[in-house]
C-alpha cells in the first residue's frame, strides 16, 4: 500500500513539473512571436524601412532576466532614425558609447516588458532621450526595436 502511494505521488509530481515547464515554454514562445513583421520580411529577413536617414546599431545579443527569475537570450537590432544624413559621422564616432547605453537600458527591464507594446514604446523613448542628451549636431527622431523571427 505504501509503495503505491509513493509511486502515485512521484508520478503526480513529475506531471505537475511537466505542466509548469510546458506553460513557461508556451508563454515564452508566444511572447517571441511579437515581431515587427511589417519591418522584417520573412523570405529574406531584410529590414524594409520607409525612406529616410536611418542608422542601424547592428544586432545585439543580450541575456535578460524573466519574471520567473530565469535568464533569456535575446537578439535585438536597434535602428535610429536620424534628423539628417549629416548626423551619420557623429553617430558612427559615438557608436560604442551609444551601444553601451542601449545595452544598459535594455538590461534594466525583464524580457516580458521588452516584448510588450508599452515596454517597446517606453524603451524606444528612453533610448532616444539618452542618446540625444550627448549629441551635438542633431537629434535622433525615432528609435526602432527590431526582433528577428527566430527570437
Amino acid at each position: 500500500m505504501n509503495k503505491k502511494i509513493v509511486v502515485l505521488l512521484i508520478v503526480f509530481l513529475f506531471s505537475l513539473i511537466a505542466i509548469i515547464v510546458g506553460m513557461v515554454y508556451y508563454v515564452n514562445s508566444k511572447n517571441s512571436k511579437n515581431v515587427t513583421e511589417s519591418l522584417v520580411t520573412k523570405e529574406q529577413n531584410k529590414i524594409v524601412l520607409p525612406s529616410g536617414p536611418y542608422f542601424s546599431m547592428g544586432p545585439m545579443r543580450l541575456t535578460l532576466k524573466s519574471v520567473t527569475g530565469s535568464k533569456v537570450n535575446v537578439s535585438i537590432t536597434v535602428v535610429l532614425e536620424l534628423e539628417g544624413e549629416y548626423m551619420r559621422y557623429e553617430i558612427e564616432a559615438k557608436r560604442d558609447r551609444i551601444r553601451s547605453r542601449v545595452e544598459k537600458i535594455l538590461q534594466s527591464v525583464d524580457v516580458e516588458y521588452l516584448y510588450s507594446k508599452r515596454g517597446k514604446r517606453f524603451l524606444a523613448a528612453e533610448i532616444q532621450k539618452r542618446i540625444n542628451s550627448f549629441l551635438h549636431d542633431g537629434k535622433v527622431q525615432n528609435v526602432l526595436l527590431l526582433f528577428p523571427s527566430g527570437n
